[in-house]
């Protein structure tokens, strides 16, 4: 699926307002020109969670029709959690255009499959994103910072690869067993003070 048609995905939770700054993120990267990765790839974008309600998610729904871009971009509605794994496996690039996040679990999960991320520069975030090495951190509502990494990452496999990897095995590092033992380890640490 990933050497047919590259994905980004983003896993939409409740702030329509990030929502939107993707879909414009979108629109300055396709906006001149058609990114392509390769010479047959084509790029399209997903975009899951509770959209098939929201009067806000209709009104991007609307908004992608008129940018022309509804061949390039799906609003796939609510993913079930064991679903997850399908979609990052598939996505070039996860983007996660939050503008608070206390831990980022969706990027975490993403980092796990080897997908590398591009995400906001705000709360827990850049504990999870290494800038450069495991994705990139941007600066909050700036759509076409967004837009910039898209392309590099798109057009880059290798780099792509590589910070996939690296995002992998950081993920692994913090999975729960690793991290039980890191506080086991503090715990024991400060009794002994």
């Amino acid at each position: 699926f990933r050497s047919s048609i590259t994905h980004s995905f983003y896993q939409h939770k409740n702030d329509n307002s990030e929502l939107r700054d993707l879909v414009a993120s979108y629109d300055y990267a396709l906006a001149d020109k058609n990114i392509t990765v390769g010479d047959t790839t084509k790029v399209s974008f997903a975009f899951g969670g509770d959209i098939d309600n929201d009067p806000e998610a209709k009104r991007l729904q609307s908004m992608v029709s008129s940018l022309g871009l509804s061949d390039q971009v799906r609003f796939e509605g609510i993913v079930p959690h064991e679903d997850l794994p399908w979609y990052y496996n598939a996505a070039a690039v996860l983007v996660a255009p939050s503008y608070y996040e206390s831990f980022g679990l969706t990027i975490l999960e993403s980092l796990a499959c080897g997908t590398p991320v591009i995400a906001s520069r705000v709360g827990g975030i850049p504990s999870l994103v290494q800038d450069g090495e495991t994705g990139y951190l941007v600066p909050w509502r700036r759509p076409e910072s967004y837009a910039q990494r898209m392309e590099i990452l798109l057009a880059n496999e290798t780099l792509r690869k590589q910070m996939g990897q690296i995002g992998s095995q950081r993920a692994q590092e913090m999975g729960w067993e690793q991290t039980a033992g890191k506080i086991r380890s503090l715990y024991n640490e400060l009794l002994m003070r």
